[in-house]
């Protein structure tokens, strides 16, 4: 019966708003779209960042659509880069496609599919052997209103 009311994580979108700055790395079967910044690694199934979107940090994903700016290593099965998009570091793919206007400072590699599984089973091999994560929810606090002096 719990079988039949489990989400399908891997179909499951989250949003990172583009007045969100997280700092620390993101590991996700789903799908992620960031408006916002990344201070981090992306490690996952699907990304897609906006034209305000930006990652300071590597990225390995099976498809990523990038409109915005990465400063960081690719390691992608699907890479698109829009137009506007701003990669500065190396990309590694299986398939790449690249609109005119988009800047890659940087070298790019064509490799096996195969190479590019093995680089994001590596990871997610290391996040189960990670400490657990704790069971008890996390609590939002508003924060202290500052006063000025």
């Amino acid at each position: 019966m719990t079988n039949l009311l489990r989400k399908d994580v891997s179909k499951t979108l989250s949003v990172v708003a583009r007045n969100v700055v997280i700092t620390g790395n993101i590991h996700t079967d789903g799908i992620l779209q960031l408006d916002g910044q990344l201070i981090g690694d992306f490690h996952g199934q699907s990304l897609t960042i906006g034209e305000s979107g930006s990652i300071k940090g590597n990225v390995q994903v099976n498809n990523l659509q990038n409109n915005g700016y990465i400063e960081g290593s690719v390691w992608a099965k699907q890479a698109n880069f829009s137009g506007c998009s701003k990669i500065n570091g190396d990309v590694n793919y299986c398939e790449l496609n690249i609109e005119n206007g988009c800047l890659i400072n940087g070298s790019y590699q064509n490799i096996t599919a195969e190479k590019i599984s093995e680089k994001l089973a590596l990871n997610k091999n290391s996040i189960k052997s990670a400490v657990p994560l704790s069971s008890k929810p996390a609590t939002i606090k508003e924060p202290s209103k500052l006063t000025g002096t």
